[in-house]
């Protein structure tokens, strides 16, 4: 998995030199410098017919910048699975601590000099550093009818809970593009669409396990090495709004704000301890919010920092088979299964990243 992502990432930094060189070659129209298409003041103070200026403007709004950018940052949150199944209710919450590092690569049309672009495109990668860790929480609330037959009496409130060690790699890749439908010297504004893809893998070891009241004497205790392989993927297409503010002489800040009811949440938990495997497949909502500042310190490169809060809630059923026997069963329940179990997967997203960019 990691290696794919890498061939992705060198795939794109590849096009993006690419498409670089061909904007390098500019525009030109008759003897007129491209370069100083950007200004109306130079299409003010140039006597040119009515077909050469629009000839000019038709160029400057047709010039393109592309740029790359590179930057890191952490995350943080948790995605999280819910079952309501005849027992009881279970929840196993999965932290989203990380160190994150990606690159992106943008189009977008350049317009004049006192405007801001039309339009822009662009895809983004990221990837999870090696040291992702955080604790996975598991809480079990089991029905009256079922502490009877296990303990032997109603027990109230959480009965099992167990923290275990979690360890993740996450990839995020995403695709947009905004048209602004208005634009002026300090502001422009329009329509967001995108696409993002995100994959979250696990492995959990060491588990730390609590009975509470009647459960206690049989339900504590720790268990060493491996416990269970967890990977959630979620889809989320979305439609928004973008505005872009000049904030200072050197200061640009971009606003975005985007909402699915499309979403796709799938995942595979295999609970080695006890030969079994659950996947969930669930659908819902999400809404995304994005902040990024833009300081420009030279020409064609600039500095920036993002903010990015997403929130997903997806329902739908799980459906659990053993392909083993399972220890805390009363039999050998090898090649069982169980469908149709009410599910919900969510997950509460924040990143904090910092970049250079560069244009071209």
């Amino acid at each position: 998995m990691k290696i794919a992502v890498c061939s992705v990432i060198l795939t794109l930094i590849l096009t993006s030199c690419q498409t670089c060189l061909a904007a390098r070659q500019g525009v030109s129209i008759g003897s007129i410098n491209p370069q100083n298409l950007k200004s109306d003041k130079y299409i003010a103070d140039t006597k040119l017919s009515g077909s050469d200026r629009t000839a000019v403007k038709n160029a400057a709004s047709d010039d393109k910048e592309v740029s790359a950018n590179f930057m890191t940052g952490s995350m943080s949150g948790h995605t999280t699975y819910k079952i309501d199944f005849k027992d009881g209710v279970s929840q196993l919450e999965f932290p989203l601590e990380s160190l994150l590092f990606g690159v992106d690569f943008c189009v977008r049309q350049k317009g004049l000099e006192n405007e801001w672009h039309q339009w822009e495109v662009g895809i983004k990668s990221l990837i999870s550093l090696a040291g992702a860790s955080g604790a996975l929480k598991d809480s079990d609330w089991l029905t009256n009818a079922t502490d009877i037959a296990v303990v032997g009496q109603v027990n109230n409130g959480l009965d099992i809970y167990s923290e275990s060690t979690a360890k993740m790699f996450a990839q995020s890749m995403e695709i947009n593009g905004v048209y602004n439908v208005f634009r002026n010297e300090k502001i422009a504004a329009g329509i967001l669409a995108g696409y993002i893809f995100q994959s979250f893998e696990y492995d959990v070891s060491d588990v730390e396990q609590v009975g509470y009241g009647a459960y206690a004497p049989l339900y504590t205790g720790i268990v060493n090495g491996d416990v269970l392989d967890y990977q959630v993927e979620y889809r989320i297409p979305y439609l928004g709004i973008n505005s872009d503010i000049v904030a200072g002489e050197q200061l640009d800040i971009k606003l975005q704000m985007g909402y699915s009811n499309i979403v796709h949440a799938n995942d595979t938990d295999d609970h080695l301890l006890r030969n079994k495997i659950s996947e969930n497949n669930c659908q819902g909502n999400a809404v995304l919010f994005r902040i990024n500042a833009e300081w420009t310190f030279r020409p064609s490169c600039l500095f920036h920092i993002n903010g990015f809060m997403m929130k997903i809630d997806t329902i739908g059923t799980q459906v659990q088979y053993w392909y083993g026997d399972d220890p805390a069963g009363a039999g050998d329940e090898t090649g069982a299964s169980i469908s149709g179990i009410d599910s919900r997967i969510r997950s509460m997203q924040q990143s904090v990243m910092i970049g250079v960019r560069f244009s071209f």
